[in-house]
C-alpha cells in the first residue's frame, strides 16, 4: 500500500494541477469550501490550502452557518472559482450549489462522496484526479472523429458479444479542460467521451456487463452476464445476472417507463487510473473507466428533445460491460 507521505505528494500535485492548468486560476475571487470527515478529504483539503493563492477564502463547512455560506456564495461575481472538497454532500437547503454557481458565470470544481472512497483506494481516487487535459483532448478529438463518421460502431464484450450501432449524435468530450468551457468545472473526476446513435433501431446485439450500481449508487461488480438489445431495448438478460439486476433495474425500469426496457448513452471512458482492476466504488466515477458503458433508461439531459415531451423518461443508469474491441466502420479504436 502506498505511504502517506508518497499520498501527500501525489494529492499536492493533483491539487496544484486543478488550480493553475484546470481551473487556470490567478487573481479573481476563490473560495475552497471543505471538511474533514475523511482521510481523503483531510489530504485533499491541506492540499488546496496549500496551493491556493494567498486571497483564497478557506471555509470549513462543519464549522460554518449555512446561511452566511449562502450569502458569501451568492456574493461572488462571474469569473469567481468555487472549489468544493465534501465527504457527503453538502446541504445548504434548496440551494443548488453547481447550478446556482454555474449560472451565475462561477467555476465549480468538485469532490464529492469522498466518504465512498476506502482507504485502500485513495491512491486510485488521486491517480484518477490527475489532470491530463490536452491528452483527452487528443484521444477525445480522435475518438470523436470516427464516433461522428463511421456508418457502423461495433462493441465486442465477454466471450462472444457483439452490440452494433449506427451513426452517432454530435460526440460530447469530459476531457477536464474546465478553463475551456462555458460553465467552467464540474466532477473531479475527469476522463470521458459520449453519445448516442441518431436511429436507435440501429442498436442490437449483446453486451457482456460485469458492473451495475445499487439503490446507493455504489457500484456493484459480478460475473459477466449477458443483456439481448433489439432495436436499443433490452429484450432479454442471460439467466446468470444477479437477482439485485433483475429487480433494482430491470424490474424498476420497466414498471417505470411504461413497460420497456431501452438503452441510450454509449458511453467510452478514457481515464487510465480506472480499471475493473483499480475500480472506484461509485457510478459517476466508473462513467470514466476505460472501456464501454450504456445507460439504462429513456432518460438523458443533453438529448431530450429526441422524444415528445409526454414520453415519460425517468431513468439514466450506467451499466459498465467487459470490453475487449470496439471498432468505427474498419478501424479498431479501442483493443484490450
Amino acid at each position: 500500500m502506498i505511504s502517506d507521505t508518497d499520498i501527500v505528494s501525489l494529492a499536492s500535485s493533483a491539487v496544484k494541477d486543478s488550480i493553475y492548468k484546470q481551473m487556470q486560476c490567478a487573481d479573481e475571487p476563490i473560495i475552497l469550501l471543505y471538511d474533514l470527515n475523511t482521510k481523503l478529504s483531510q489530504v485533499i483539503s491541506d492540499a488546496y490550502i496549500h496551493h491556493l493563492p494567498s486571497h483564497a477564502q478557506c471555509i470549513e463547512y462543519d464549522e460554518s452557518k449555512k446561511d452566511e455560506i449562502i450569502a458569501l456564495l451568492r456574493s461572488l461575481p462571474s469569473g469567481a472559482n468555487v472549489f468544493l472538497v465534501q465527504s457527503s454532500n453538502f446541504r445548504l437547503d434548496d440551494f443548488r450549489l453547481r447550478l446556482q454557481l454555474f449560472n451565475a458565470g462561477v467555476g465549480c470544481l468538485e469532490h464529492a462522496m469522498l466518504q465512498s472512497v476506502p482507504e485502500d483506494a485513495i491512491e486510485t481516487y488521486l491517480k484518477a484526479f490527475l489532470y491530463r487535459g490536452e491528452e483527452y483532448k487528443q484521444i477525445g478529438d480522435f475518438l470523436g472523429k470516427h464516433l461522428s463518421t463511421a456508418q457502423k460502431i461495433q462493441v465486442f464484450s465477454g466471450e462472444n458479444s457483439v452490440l452494433s450501432f449506427g451513426t452517432m449524435e454530435e460526440v460530447k468530450v469530459n476531457d477536464g479542460r474546465f478553463f475551456d468551457q462555458k460553465n467552467r468545472g464540474g466532477g473531479a473526476i475527469c476522463g470521458e467521451v459520449f453519445s448516442e446513435s441518431i436511429d436507435f433501431s440501429s442498436v442490437s446485439g449483446e453486451l457482456s456487463i460485469i458492473a451495475y450500481p445499487d439503490d446507493t449508487f455504489a457500484m456493484r461488480w459480478c460475473d459477466p452476464f449477458t443483456i439481448t438489445i433489439e432495436k436499443s431495448f433490452i429484450t432479454s438478460v442471460s439467466n446468470n445476472a444477479p437477482e439485485m439486476f433483475k429487480t433494482n433495474i430491470i424490474e424498476r425500469v420497466l414498471a417505470g417507463e411504461n413497460g420497456e426496457v431501452m438503452i441510450r448513452e454509449a458511453g467510452f471512458g478514457l481515464n487510465p487510473a480506472l480499471s475493473k482492476q483499480t475500480p472506484l466504488p461509485y457510478v459517476n466515477a466508473c462513467e470514466r473507466m476505460v472501456g464501454f458503458h450504456v445507460s439504462v433508461g429513456k432518460k438523458h439531459n443533453i438529448y431530450r428533445d429526441k422524444f415528445p415531451k409526454d414520453v415519460i423518461q425517468r431513468f439514466h443508469i450506467d451499466i459498465f460491460a467487459d470490453t475487449k474491441k470496439i471498432i468505427c466502420d474498419n478501424v479498431v479504436v479501442f483493443e484490450n
